[in-house]
């Protein structure tokens, strides 16, 4: 199986994770651990709360306090069932925020997930 079949059942499966980690929740935080390689982003660019540092591993130069701003503006907008955060995000977003703020909300999706996944295609 080719690479593009994989990163399209990962996808496929990391929406399935997504599905049954809703029921119940509302409005919750997904942050993606380690997954952004094996998924195709774009089938999920319309939760994903910051597109553009999405796949940066930036500092706290890309994630400033105009960063924090906005993303922190988006994660309390109403009209989506949830958001998703990369795990650098979501690390730097605790540099500006107490950590217990959104905790309530936040579901981790990480690689040891997808990892028994993609062992099916080696």
């Amino acid at each position: 199986m080719n690479k593009m079949n994989m990163k399209d059942t990962i996808t496929e499966k990391v929406k399935e994770i997504i599905d049954f980690e809703l029921e119940g929740k509302l409005s919750p935080i997904f942050v993606f651990v380690g997954i952004d390689s094996y998924i195709n982003v774009n089938a999920f660019a319309d939760n994903i709360v910051d597109i553009e540092t999405f796949t940066k591993n930036g500092n706290i130069q890309l994630f400033d306090q105009e960063w924090f701003t906005k993303v922190f503006l988006a994660l309390q907008m109403p009209g989506k069932n949830y958001h998703i955060l990369s795990f650098a995000q979501f690390s730097y977003l605790n540099i500006h925020l107490n950590i217990d703020f959104f905790t309530s909300r936040i579901v981790i999706i990480r690689d040891t997930r997808i990892k028994t996944i993609n062992r099916i295609f080696r």
